[in-house]
């Protein structure tokens, strides 16, 4: 249902200079560059089309003025994937690609790869229970089902990996544009009345699955 959520980052090491002499140093942000647009092949290239994957890059710092190279630069950015497996895979890619982007300039690397959460994968059993209360307790005119997994992450994936479970969404929209804003968006405003709606369906919900012999 949504991805699993990993932090990279890496360091490239060059030699600084001014920047009218460009070739008596080597340019970590030139390196960088290089390596950031290269990472996005391995989407493309090394991941099946129908499997989900994203690596973004939020962030990139080097020097603090215009006309000098500097030293060094260092890059962090996020990886998402729907399986452990391809997070593996890109990983290893990555780790590979820069190093190997880095040492073609004559610079060095190192790179971090934090796996932060697993994805969140729900048991079809649950979900078989939770669709039925969710009909008994709100209606099925209420219900959405969602077409496509979420490229967000969510640490209660570490739940499911335990225990048998499920995550789902509670719709808190209203007419009102201020909770038509994004989730992280500080001037979002709920509707309230959702919360009535969560306790109807989480009640069906909690006496269906103690009643229910195969969970």
């Amino acid at each position: 249902m949504m991805a699993s959520s990993s932090n990279l980052s890496f360091k490239i090491t060059g030699k600084g200079g001014h920047a009218a002499h460009p070739h008596r140093g080597i340019d970590p942000i030139v390196v960088s560059s290089y390596i950031i647009t290269a990472i996005q092949s391995i989407i493309s290239r090394n991941i099946a089309p129908i499997d989900s994957a994203v690596i973004s890059f939020g962030k990139l710092t080097a020097g603090n003025t215009s006309n000098i190279i500097p030293d060094h630069a260092i890059g962090e950015g996020t990886v998402r994937t729907l399986s452990p497996s391809i997070n593996r895979k890109i990983e290893e890619k990555i780790k590979s690609l820069i190093e190997y982007q880095a040492e073609s300039f004559g610079a060095t690397a190192e790179v971090k790869y934090e796996n932060i959460s697993p994805p969140v994968i729900n048991d079809s059993n649950i979900i078989d229970v939770l669709e039925e209360s969710s009909y008994n307790s709100i209606g099925y005119k209420n219900i959405r089902w969602l077409n496509s997994p979420s490229m967000g992450s969510e640490d209660f994936a570490f739940y499911l990996e335990k225990i048998p479970g499920a995550l789902i969404r509670l719709g808190t929209h209203n007419d009102t544009e201020e909770s038509k804003l994004p989730l992280h968006n500080s001037k979002i405003i709920f509707d309230e009345r959702s919360i009535e709606t969560g306790v109807k369906f989480m009640s069906n919900a909690i006496f269906s699955l103690l009643n229910n012999s195969k969970i």
